[in-house]
């Protein structure tokens, strides 16, 4: 995003055909993996929520998930550094990083754009979609038998599926909700530039990058949910905002809190290994 940044300042490219060739295929690459990581994290809850037997090989699994997310992220971005080049326009003083002469017709461009844009927003979305369908349809079914009087497997107390798994469900659903707000405008404004190219001549150009902006704020918004739903998190957030208390009465509540940090490490929201020690 900061060469972005630069590129948008300067209009015309100074960095060369190298640079231009390995910008393009980091932007691709960490849109894929954000993605992709994305898609891990919820077949992961998919897993330990439908298979909690399942929960021993959880470990083994997610690091088998992530290698293939990055390798698929690194496979679908490695075309942009063919595709892209630094071309200087004849009878000018003006280079700019284009796809120009890498396609043969218009069409073939489009096909290439609306692969990525499967790959990209279609292919997770649904995946996600698919996988929390079937986890409220699973909570649902294990409501209604314990309403029926069934015999269910129980937890923790009376909760069919536990409090700290439901806080994660509720944590990654939100997470999957802030990947279509942030993404959805910036694809559709890209599906009616690649069938009508017309487009850009009412359209200021800002918005463009406007949208682009907003949609890779996804990746910054995911470390701020994870953050407001750690009670430890909320609790020092709340400290720092609030005046400076030195009274004696508020020194103990720290010391006490200082001394017994395991208190607030059991609150929190739990990882993939922690749900596997409580599925134990």
């Amino acid at each position: 995003m900061p060469l972005d940044m630069v590129w948008n300042v300067t209009v015309q490219w100074y960095a060369g055909d190298s640079m231009c060739k390995l910008l393009c295929f980091l932007k691709l690459f960490a849109m894929h993996s954000s993605a992709f990581i994305l898609v891990v994290i919820s077949l992961d809850r998919h897993h330990a929520i439908l298979r909690p037997l399942d929960s021993f090989d959880a470990n083994r699994r997610n690091k088998r998930m992530l290698l293939l997310a990055w390798s698929f992220s690194l496979l679908l971005a490695s075309p942009q550094l063919f595709i892209f080049r630094a071309i200087k326009a004849e009878g000018k003083d003006f280079t700019q990083c284009v796809t120009h002469g890498s396609f043969q017709q218009r069409w073939q461009e489009t096909v290439y754009n609306m692969f990525h844009f499967v790959t990209l927003y279609v292919v997770p979305l649904l995946v996600m979609s698919l996988c929390y369908t079937r986890i409220l349809i699973e909570i649902n079914h294990q409501i209604h038998k314990s309403k029926g009087g069934e015999s269910c497997l129980r937890r923790s107390g009376t909760d069919m599926i536990p409090k700290a798994r439901m806080k994660t469900l509720k944590m990654t659903i939100i997470i999957v909700v802030s990947f279509v707000v942030c993404w959805t405008p910036y694809y559709l404004l890209g599906i009616w530039y690649w069938f009508h190219p017309q487009m850009l001549n009412v359209t200021p150009e800002y918005v463009h990058h406007i949208l682009f902006v907003f949609g890779n704020l996804n990746s910054c918004c995911d470390p701020v949910i994870y953050g407001l739903y750690t009670p430890s998190f909320r609790a020092d957030l709340a400290m720092c905002c609030r005046p400076q208390d030195s009274s004696p009465k508020s020194l103990d509540r720290l010391s006490a809190r200082q001394a017994n940090p395991s208190a607030e490490q059991e609150s929190d929201a739990p990882s993939v290994d922690q749900m596997r020690g409580n599925e134990e």
